[in-house]
């Protein structure tokens, strides 16, 4: 239950889910309401072929991976190549809603309210029967196959459980304070019968939380105030009160966390703090200035490039690195644009435009407290490789180089690059034959992890990497895959702060010699040079 728990948190706090293939692609966002507007969690979303029957999804995250899905607040975002399909909803094991449609823009939105279901209400409260929002509720019924129910409590402390297993169940609240799950604040027995829609009320015990006064640059506090506040990759917005002093969401317990404080107009403000050490009594964090970036966009010869888009996101150094702090504005007529409202650290310049590119990845830059920068940003028309797929095809041998027959070959994911994870629904498998041959078609541009299973279990991975190309003909790359004769092991420690702590609930993983950090809460990293010591012990820098 508790490394589950853990699982299912870190997959579902990954901003967006990418599911791609060739040509060009989609970003749809969208939000899953129940039919009286409530946010629905987990609901798992697929978006099947546009004719026939559709098929009948398992909700195995292993096997039949979804799309996307929707997160605490309802909303989702997929990333798919573009075209027709039929978007369907499945709430467990049941289809509960169908949408024909065809993806044809850069970035398209939907809003998906479901018809009545059966549902298991509830609300959340402390002991001054105050709601208490952004808790995990947990639902578990032993008799269903498969993990447990989870739901997210919103701004009123309620939360919703649609078509609940009939029987028996327990619900338990669950503690963000408690990043393994083995807190439970609440818990109560409930027999869902299916007839009707069941209410429940659980009162939760006194929590700690951090309190912060905003104190302006003037010294002053900040009162009546709007402050987004955000940790991690949650924001949320709050208001101070007469005094300045806003409460903060409940923290996961676990290492030092940074706070980053935004009022507009006003300025920003970074805290770090130990969840495990809460204060009593508010702290004071004091505004500084916030930064500014402009500039103008122009082709080589001096022409301004009008309405394009230029991103500016943060990140390392910077004390929230995070993608989806990235902010962007669009050119006016003279090829001009600005940001502003951004805290001092390091970001990077980049235009979001099929039209135009920037050489390399971007321009960096750093801002200090209040500085302003003007820049000019160099973009040229884009000139697109041909996105035609490409074959695979190869042989598999033994330990001992003869051939392998009915090998169960596959592509298992996609990556933009080596050190860089983008998942993908695997391939189909196809079998060799008795040279150990094997051809796959239709594959899409980019670096690829192909994988051969024998018979007997043993296999083998490897990279493969599908070039761009401006010739008509299709690609043909030729790879051969040999099974290991001995498999061995590894053993080990993961430390962080460059080896002075461990590193706790990081999964490693190693791919043709190369070690790869998967952090389980949510961002996937892959380390490129780690420190491996003569004890297994692995080094990495800043956790």
């Amino acid at each position: 239950m508790k490394l589950l728990l853990v699982l299912l948190v870190g997959l579902l706090t990954s901003p967006i889910w990418c599911q791609l293939g060739g040509g060009e692609t989609t970003i749809l966002r969208g939000v899953i309401l129940s039919h009286d507007g409530k946010p629905v969690y987990l609901a798992l979303i697929y978006l099947d072929p546009p004719e026939g029957d559709l098929p009948q999804h398992t909700g195995d995250w292993r096997t039949d991976r979804p799309d996307g899905y929707s997160r605490g607040d309802g909303t989702f975002t997929i990333l798919k190549p573009q075209g027709k399909y039929r978007l369907t909803v499945w709430i467990g094991n049941q289809r509960v809603f169908v949408l024909p449609i065809e993806l044809k823009d850069k970035e398209q939105k939907v809003e998906i309210r479901l018809q009545p279901l059966p549902a298991l209400r509830g609300k959340l409260l402390d002991p001054e029967g105050k709601p208490v929002p952004k808790m995990t509720v947990v639902l578990t019924n032993p008799k269903e196959v498969g993990p447990p129910r989870l739901a997210i409590s919103d701004s009123n402390g309620e939360f919703i459980f649609l078509l609940p297993p009939l029987g028996e169940a327990t619900i338990s609240v669950v503690s963000p304070a408690s990043p393994m799950g083995e807190e439970k604040l609440a818990e109560q027995k409930v027999v869902v019968t299916g007839d009707e829609n069941e209410e429940i009320t659980l009162k939760l015990p006194a929590l700690p939380r951090l309190t912060v006064r905003v104190i302006k640059r003037d010294g002053k506090p900040l009162v009546n105030a709007t402050v987004i506040v955000t940790v991690g990759f949650e924001s949320s917005e709050l208001k101070t009160d007469k005094e300045g002093v806003i409460t903060l969401p409940l923290m996961p317990r676990t290492d030092v966390q940074k706070i980053l404080l935004r009022a507009k107009n006003e300025g920003w403000a970074i805290l770090a703090v130990n969840p495990k050490q809460l204060p009593l009594q508010p702290i004071s964090a004091q505004l500084q200035p916030f930064a500014s970036v402009s500039g103008k966009v122009v082709t080589p010869d001096d022409k301004p490039i009008a309405n394009v888009r230029v991103a500016v996101g943060p990140v390392t150094p910077n004390p929230f690195p995070l993608g989806n702090l990235e902010q962007s504005v669009q050119t006016d007529g003279k090829g001009q644009f600005k940001v502003d409202e951004l805290w001092a650290g390091n970001y990077l310049l980049r235009i979001q435009d099929d039209r135009f590119q920037m050489p390399g990845f971007g321009v960096s830059l750093w801002l200090a407290p209040g500085q302003s920068k003007t820049l000019i940003l160099l973009a040229v028309p884009t000139k697109k490789p041909l996105e035609r797929g490409a074959i695979i095809a190869g042989q598999v041998l033994d330990a001992d180089g003869n051939p392998v027959q009915e090998a169960t070959v596959q592509l298992n994911k996609q990556l933009s690059s080596p050190w860089g994870f983008m998942e993908v629904k695997p391939s189909k498998p196809v079998k060799t034959d008795e040279q150990g041959r094997f051809e796959l078609t239709d594959i899409s541009l980019g670096w690829h992890v192909l994988s051969a299973q024998t018979k007997d279990g043993k296999d083998t991975v490897r990279w493969v990497y599908v070039p761009p190309t401006r010739d008509s003909k299709e690609q043909q790359i030729s790879v051969t895959l040999q099974i290991p004769k001995e498999f061995g092991s590894i053993k080990g420690q993961v430390f962080k702060d460059g080896g002075k702590t461990p590193a706790e609930g990081v999964g490693v993983m190693a791919i043709e010699s190369h070690y790869y950090l998967v952090n389980m809460w949510g961002t996937q990293e892959a380390a490129e040079n780690l420190q491996i010591d003569e004890n297994q012990t692995i080094c990495i820098g800043g956790g």
